[in-house]
């Protein structure tokens, strides 16, 4: 299939699924384990169209612009469509429509217990040296996320050297939420300042009763009462492990 055909068909598959998602999240209707099929339907979507692979696009997008190649304008149209989408309703896409991070997510599900960085900073400073390392590198046309592994994964050229390091980052994601989304992703560097403005989030309602248990369970240190949800992929972890009704739901922020 065409490669232009499969962008448009999985940024159509991420837009009206976040939309649908942001409704069923709103009413109550999604939970964490009722997201499965959603994980793995957007895993198919990254090995059967290589797409919405939007760290990927993005940085190519970033050589285009470095080595003077035409671009494309809808790619930017894209990319500015996602970042509204995040200002209004957190990072769905991140959550459950892109497949670098759908993949880390299940991977995720293997065990409870994860790692927790000792300082959340950490990650945001490695996330943009990373950056900064992808914009300067685009000049000389190499690609940070191919030697990563990123297409090689997706293309399953498992006799590639990138392809298992990537499977090492999977692997990875067993014990430490998300590495890649957190210590590496370009574009993940560019929501968490939309994110930590949503217009909806997770927020406590007066019937929480401060027990620590939402707080213990958030792999990302983002289910504090004052926490600006930058980092929350919308795991529901939070949701799940709260012991009462309609204390902790997905609604407008005040």
């Amino acid at each position: 299939m065409n490669g232009f055909v499969t962008s448009i068909l999985g940024f159509v598959y991420a837009i009206v699924g976040i939309l649908v998602c942001a409704v069923l999240w709103q009413r109550g209707y999604l939970s964490r384990k009722r997201t499965v099929f959603l994980l793995i339907l957007t895993t198919l979507a990254g090995f059967i169209l290589f797409s919405p692979i939007i760290p990927w696009q993005f940085q190519q997008l970033i050589i285009q612009i470095a080595t003077g190649e035409p671009l494309i304008v809808a790619a930017f149209i894209g990319l500015a469509l996602l970042l509204l989408l995040t200002f209004l309703f957190g990072r769905i896409f991140c959550g459950y429509f892109c497949p670098v991070g759908v993949v880390q997510e299940l991977a995720s599900w293997i065990i409870p217990w994860k790692w927790q960085v000792p300082d959340r900073k950490i990650p945001m400073v490695v996330r943009f040296v990373v950056f900064l390392g992808i914009i300067v590198l685009a000049f000389f046309s190499v690609s940070v996320l191919q030697m990563i592994g990123v297409g090689a994964f997706f293309h399953l050229s498992v006799s590639s050297l990138a392809f298992w390091i990537f499977v090492i980052l999977i692997l990875l994601s067993i014990v430490v939420y998300r590495p890649f989304c957190r210590f590496i992703c370009p574009v993940g560097l560019l929501f968490a300042p939309f994110a930590s403005k949503s217009r909806y989030a997770f927020v406590r309602t007066d019937a929480c009763i401060n027990c620590g248990k939402c707080e213990r369970a958030c792999p990302t240190g983002e289910a504090g009462a004052d926490a600006s949800k930058s980092e929350c992929y919308m795991c529901g972890r939070c949701a799940e492990a709260c012991p009462v009704e309609g204390a902790l739901i997905f609604k407008k922020r005040d």
